[in-house]
């Protein structure tokens, strides 16, 4: 069984020229199925790899078990090891985040250091199928375009995910027949945040209501992504046509072509939120495309303003 699983995975990666034989990846190593399940598979795909694991220092002991059990697998599989110890709690406060987007700018800001200094292709991580669902369902919940509706992306800049062709539930018939033991975060288990709301309560509703959900979820979001190519093809046009000039200082649009077009809120969101415009604000300046000359809208860098040209 566990042989069907890798090998979806092998052809995902070349149907999606994700990896090359001849780079080195850094493989995020947490403990947990995912990540344990992305570091056997690479191994035994013969890619050239090394771990590394942050230790966040959130859950006591158990964090520093999860660290010793990471450090023994990568030995166990003559893999190299890097690690490192956050005080995420202090980043937290200082940079007036939530602890989860603290942990994740660490995290991320690691990596890539690591992997400049080892010269290394890439990050993998280890999100699967079911992590891309519960992306899609908080992305509709808390409003969202075409963009937030086609899940996570198997590759985006360095970060490559190998695995989103797979569902927890296979990860973990792989390690099962594998006999492949990993750490469980019982964070994940406590419905505190809003992923793990999703991930508890939700989906297993969903599942309730249709056993396919999932399933036809992500059957929809690959979908969405043909439609997003085309859609950001006819954004790009719009963009184009009502453009006048742009200089290093100022861009002018010509508003009058602007309210004939389609998908005019479209077009201003994707002309201004480069300049650090919330939805709120483009929305608001789309319905007011016919306001009298001098009115403004503020971001935190730029200003948009009604002129008249004479």
């Amino acid at each position: 069984m566990w042989n069907s699983y890798l090998l979806r995975v092998k052809d995902f990666i070349e149907s999606r020229q994700l990896l090359q034989r001849d780079r080195l990846y850094i493989v995020a190593l947490s403990g947990g199925s995912d990540s344990v399940a992305l570091l056997c598979m690479m191994r035994e795909l013969g890619y050239c790899i090394v771990a590394a694991h942050c230790n966040f220092q959130l859950r006591g002991e158990e964090a520093y078990n999860d660290e010793r059990f990471c450090e023994t697998l990568c030995a166990q599989f003559n893999i190299p090891f890097h690690r490192i110890h956050f005080d995420t709690q202090t980043y937290s406060q200082l940079h007036h985040v939530s602890i989860e987007m603290a942990a994740r700018e660490l995290r991320y800001q690691y990596f890539e250091n690591l992997r400049e200094d080892v010269a290394a292709e890439g990050i993998l991580v280890g999100h699967h199928q079911d992590d891309s669902v519960e992306t899609i369902l908080m992305n509709l919940i808390r409003g969202t375009g075409i963009d937030g509706l086609l899940g996570i992306q198997a590759k985006k800049g360095r970060i490559i995910r190998p695995l989103l062709c797979l569902t927890q539930n296979e990860i973990y018939d792989y390690l099962r027949a594998k006999r492949q033991a990993y750490v469980l975060d019982q964070s994940n288990l406590i419905d505190d945040v809003v992923r793990n709301r999703i991930r508890l309560n939700i989906i297993p509703l969903l599942q309730e209501i249709n056993s396919s959900a999932s399933q036809n979820i992500m059957a929809t979001s690959k979908r969405l992504s043909q439609v997003s190519e085309l859609f950001h093809q006819a954004i790009l046009q719009n963009i184009e046509a009502v453009t006048k000039e742009k200089t290093d200082d100022a861009t002018l649009l010509d508003l009058e072509q602007l309210q004939h077009l389609t998908a005019q809120e479209y077009t201003l969101f994707y002309l201004l939120r480069n300049f650090n415009f919330s939805s709120e604000t483009i929305a608001q300046i789309s319905s007011h495309l016919h306001a009298p000359t001098g009115k403004r809208w503020l971001s935190k860098t730029h200003v948009a303003a009604s002129i008249a040209l004479i």
